[in-house]
């Protein structure tokens, strides 16, 4: 420990020389855990700020659509997520309905989802539905993130009781008549999810909307809800839940939303949850569309 015989270091100077070090170690960790915590205030300022953008994709209200009411809930299960829902204005009097989700969760998926936001407004402003549909599965096959991403995309026509499907491999949607009556639809006309294959054509399900009909576009977020004891929510309690609940699309929403938030309770949603809902009304007229904010990012018309 030294060249000078007479510098030798004693037992005592070892002791003082552990003491130092043990010292300037808590020093140097206290530092570290500072630096780690920066970076990590860094990262949750860009993660709120990726939701704050990522929630200005979402429509901010519903567009007027006279003998139509629609609700739509959206919450994801981390800071930004994959899921996605839309309100697009076509041409000759039409709009289209929009419910995706992306495979995965967090930035990758958000990232995803916003490329998928607004190619799809393009394409569906220059082609029919199908041929847009095919143009956005064809630029997810090119991008090569090697994620897909399933889609329903339903066209109302203002000028006509008429519905059109297209599925990319997405959850059926799921119908109420008036009669009481809750049925999936599609099935037939399922398609393959958008960035598997490429050159895909998707084929479109034309459905006569009866007065008092309601209509439920969602994702896996809903169906798939576990709770703490490890039980699946499930389609079955999702189509009982419809057939049992109220007559509005509204109330509807909203109390599938509250029965699976009380079937979660305390343990966290798994995924990223995303239900939109549109009814044709009885009456002549609709209500106002203004949507009412509704915990945790709840909306009918307007979204938080």
């Amino acid at each position: 420990d030294s060249s000078q015989l007479r510098s030798l270091f004693t037992p005592d100077d070892l002791e003082v020389l552990a003491g130092a070090v043990s010292q300037a170690a808590v020093s140097v960790r206290y530092s570290r855990l500072y630096e780690e915590g920066l970076r990590r205030q860094v990262v949750e300022r860009d993660l709120q700020l990726a939701r704050q953008v990522q929630l200005s994709l979402l429509p901010a209200e519903c567009p007027p659509c006279e003998g139509y009411q629609f609700f739509a809930y959206y919450q994801t299960a981390h800071e930004v997520g994959g899921d996605y829902y839309d309100f697009i204005e076509l041409p000759n009097q039409r709009l289209a309905v929009v419910v995706a989700d992306v495979a995965g969760k967090g930035v990758s998926a958000a990232l995803l989802m916003a490329k998928l936001s607004g190619e799809l407004k393009y394409y569906l402003s220059c082609e029919p539905p199908p041929a847009a549909v095919g143009r956005m599965n064809n630029s997810l096959c090119d991008g090569g993130s090697g994620r897909f991403v399933t889609l329903l995309l339903a066209v109302i026509d203002r000028t006509a009781p008429r519905l059109t499907l297209i599925n990319a491999g997405h959850l059926l949607p799921l119908r109420r008549r008036a009669s009481g009556v809750v049925e999936q639809v599609g099935e037939s006309h399922r398609g393959v999810a958008l960035g598997i294959l490429p050159g895909r054509d998707y084929k479109e399900l034309q459905v006569e909307v009866e007065s008092g009909d309601l209509w439920f576009g969602y994702t896996d977020g809903f169906t798939e809800a576990i709770n703490a004891a490890g039980k699946m929510y499930g389609l079955d309690c999702l189509r009982e839940l419809l057939l049992r609940g109220p007559v509005g699309v509204t109330e509807a929403g909203e109390r599938i939303v509250r029965e699976v938030q009380g079937f979660l309770g305390s343990h966290p949603q798994s995924d990223d949850m995303c239900l939109v809902g549109w009814g044709r009304l009885a009456g002549p007229s609709p209500p106002r569309n203004d949507l009412t904010n509704l915990e945790p990012t709840q909306v009918t018309g307007r979204r938080r």
